[in-house]
């Protein structure tokens, strides 16, 4: 067994908690018929067992449909080959306390003849969340994947040549859930949610099962002491999911998945001294259906059944059944890093650093009766964008319901200062340590700091240059939108250069004024 623990300063890619969960990737079951009309989805849980304490909280499909009416519990381990995966050692990472962007994951590898391979992993992964507001939440995701693959390689002088092929199948089941509800779990207070008990499940938690279908291939190359890596992967599958929106409501989607990896590594030996550069790029398309079900009704209790049981998303049917549509997501993934190691005789020495690191998720639902709602997340460094926008069934934009936010993720405690000085007025103070911190912005928000960058231009008597701050600066100036002022944060990618520059546009204009703006801080106590 392999334990791996990512967290410190290194960046780690958002999980997005809910959002994330929207995100489709796995096998639906085939449709089976019931014979038992009755809905039972909460109903048949036996008495006190929601209550029950859990010492061992593993992440357990069988244990989890024995809620389930008989027939449909048995079509369902005949249909899902998430019940047939191997059990993976799920005890550390759920006993595990987590910080701010931290993961730990334990994994085991088995090998196998004429190439097979079967890799299965547990993860429990914490990420501070954007909507609805400053909360953390976890995902823990167990994973199984089996591989056939080829390799070989060869060596004419100081010119070498290696290469392999592989494919084969990957299946994870990922639940996501409040902070709070994961640390009762871990102290033995509260059950795993459990997606065939609704009930089980926490407000804003979620489940995903995903199956996909993966083929890749590598290509090695080097000459004297340089040396390039490449790789490449293709998958698609499908998924099923579920997220607790509050006690009466789950939604539900189920659909196709397509992703695409490439990596690159180049690699120079200098004597005792290796240094490496390399870059990896990922990105994924899923379409799905998504529905809302009232598990308070009679017909809502009997549609989720269907669901856990078909894998296929019902149609609306008000009471039950309501707001369906169509959820489109593209996610894209960039990091770059570097790494050094100096080798003499059997000592060993070295490591690596993330030089920058991107992602994009932008989701379009559209609604039967016309709504479509916009979502998007995009993050460069530790400065992330979060915009929602709604138009009515006649195309009309509703602007009650847009949202931007720009979350600066890790902030050091003196630009966490710089930034809460700037917005809330309150007396210069190092923060209790580094802060993750909200900026809400409205489009009333947006003229008020056009004004204060036109009155710090005045007050310079000089045109804005090319500079950082003078780049924030004119961004605000062009800004149609809350949207257009967070992606200029977010493309200056630093949270200390964009803490310095609204502190200096606070003070600017005859003396300081707080900024137009909602800014909220995570763990300051002064």
């Amino acid at each position: 067994m392999v334990l791996k623990v990512d967290g410190g300063g290194s960046a780690v890619k958002p999980t997005r908690s809910t959002a994330e969960s929207l995100r489709p990737v796995a096998q639906p079951p085939k449709s089976t018929t019931s014979s038992d009309p009755k809905p039972r989805v909460a109903d048949d849980v036996q008495a006190g067992s929601r209550q029950r304490a859990v010492s061992d909280p593993n992440i357990d499909l069988r244990r989890m449909m024995m809620h389930l009416p008989p027939e449909d519990r048995a079509a369902i381990e005949q249909n899902l080959k998430y019940s047939k995966f191997p059990r993976p050692p799920v005890g550390l990472p759920v006993a595990a306390e987590l910080g701010d962007g931290q993961s730990v994951t334990a994994s085991a590898k088995l090998r196998g003849p004429n190439g097979t391979s079967l890799d299965a992993s547990v993860t429990a992964m914490k990420a501070v969340q954007l909507q609805p507001g400053l909360e953390s939440n976890v995902t823990l995701t167990v994973s199984a994947q089996t591989s056939v693959g080829v390799s070989g390689d060869v060596k004419f002088g100081n010119v070498g040549v290696g290469g392999s092929a592989a494919s084969g199948q990957k299946n994870s089941y990922s639940v996501t859930i409040p902070e709070e509800h994961y640390n009762a779990i871990r102290d033995g207070r509260a059950p795993m949610p459990n997606p065939f008990d609704p009930e089980s499940m926490p407000n804003g938690s979620g489940a995903l099962m995903k199956e996909e279908d993966f083929s890749s291939s590598s290509l090695s190359a080097s000459y004297k002491q340089i040396r390039l890596d490449t790789s490449h992967t293709e998958s698609s599958g499908t998924a099923i999911g579920v997220n607790k929106i509050d006690d009466k409501h789950i939604r539900v989607f189920a659909g196709p998945t397509e992703a695409v990896n490439n990596s690159m590594l180049l690699g120079v030996n200098a004597g005792p001294l290796t240094l490496g550069v390399g870059a990896s790029n990922t990105s994924s398309l899923t379409k799905c259906g998504v529905v809302d079900i009232d598990i308070s009704t009679a017909e809502g209790k009997q549609a989720y059944n269907d669901f856990l049981r078909t894998g296929k998303v019902p149609p609306s049917s008000p009471p039950g059944v309501a707001n369906s549509g169509v959820i489109e997501t593209y996610d894209g993934y960039h990091q770059a890093s570097a790494s050094a190691q100096i080798k003499i005789g059997d000592f060993k020495i070295g490591g690596s650093t993330e030089l920058n690191s991107s992602d994009l998720n932008v989701r379009q639902t559209s609604y039967d009766d016309g709504r479509k709602v916009y979502e998007q997340q995009y993050r460069i460094n530790d400065v992330t964008l979060v915009s929602t926008n709604t138009t009515n069934p006649d195309g009309s934009e509703d602007a009650s319901k847009a949202k931007t936010q720009i979350l600066f993720n890790g902030v050091d405690d003196v630009s966490a200062a710089y930034l809460k000085t700037a917005f809330t007025g309150a007396e210069y103070k190092k923060t209790d340590g580094s802060q993750d911190v909200q900026l809400t912005l409205t489009q009333g928000d947006v003229e008020g700091l056009k004004d204060r960058v036109r009155a710090l231009v005045d007050e310079r008597q000089m045109p804005l240059g090319v500079g950082p701050s003078d780049y924030l600066y004119q961004s605000i100036l062009d800004a149609k939108s809350p949207s257009d002022v967070a992606l200029a944060f977010v493309n200056q990618s630093s949270s200390g250069w964009a803490a310095e520059s609204l502190l200096t546009l606070a003070v600017s204009g005859g003396g300081f004024q707080p900024l137009p703006g909602k800014l909220e801080m995570v763990n300051d106590q002064r």
